[in-house]
């Protein structure tokens, strides 16, 4: 069931049996927002909401209460949209949304965080380069007109996130603050959730849930 909020787009629904519960928040922003300055911005920052939240302030929290639980994430960074899910069984739903939602209210996005989860999104480049997926994607992207944005590279590593932003005189922490605030907003978004309960309820438990 999935029902709305002021400002965000949703839809409701119900019925069925539900052995797992969860939510997919998709925000419309992707690679073809990044920065010509720091390509790589919006998936850099999809990696940052997993670290840590004011409310829920421990680096990657998220993952831990859904590994103790029995529960499963992801996310995605496309061309025009990002996409974060989670689902986990029913007694564990309130608590793993809580979190969650935190990740769309008031993340932390610490300078120290960040200089890690760069050093790993480095690695996970250099893991798949070798892919020919990623050859074929880089190459289309590569060929593209130097004026659209496919022509960028979504992925980002070192050089793109830190060498080009410091050579531009720019803050890569300030500036993905401001692709932050500029981005995810309400009007922006699109959420799902799926449980047990009926609409009402729902509707109430994400209304209490990203009141923050």
């Amino acid at each position: 069931a999935t029902p709305n909020l002021p400002g965000m787009e949703g839809a409701g629904g119900g019925g069925g049996e539900v052995r797992l519960c969860g939510a997919a928040m998709a925000v419309g922003v992707g690679s073809f927002h990044d920065p010509v300055e720091i390509q790589g911005l919006a998936h850099y920052l999809e990696h940052m909401l997993f670290m840590g939240s004011h409310r829920y302030p421990e680096e990657n929290a998220y993952d831990a209460f859904l590994s103790q639980h029995g529960g499963y994430s992801n996310a995605m960074t496309e061309c025009e949209y990002t996409v974060y899910h989670f689902e986990v069984p029913p007694a564990s739903f309130t608590g793993a949304l809580d979190i969650f939602a935190q990740f769309f209210i008031d993340p932390l996005m610490r300078p120290e965080a960040s200089a890690r989860e760069l050093e790993a999104i480095e690695s996970e480049f250099n893991l798949s380069r070798s892919s020919d997926s990623t050859r074929w994607t880089q190459l289309m992207c590569h060929t593209c007109h130097a004026s659209h944005p496919y022509a960028r590279f979504a992925w980002g590593n070192l050089a793109s996130l830190r060498d080009a932003p410091q050579a531009a005189g720019l803050d890569i922490n300030a500036e993905m603050r401001r692709f932050y605030g500029q981005h995810y907003r309400a009007p922006n978004m699109k959420l799902v959730l799926l449980g047990m309960e009926d609409l009402d309820t729902l509707e109430n438990i994400l209304v209490r849930t990203f009141a923050g």
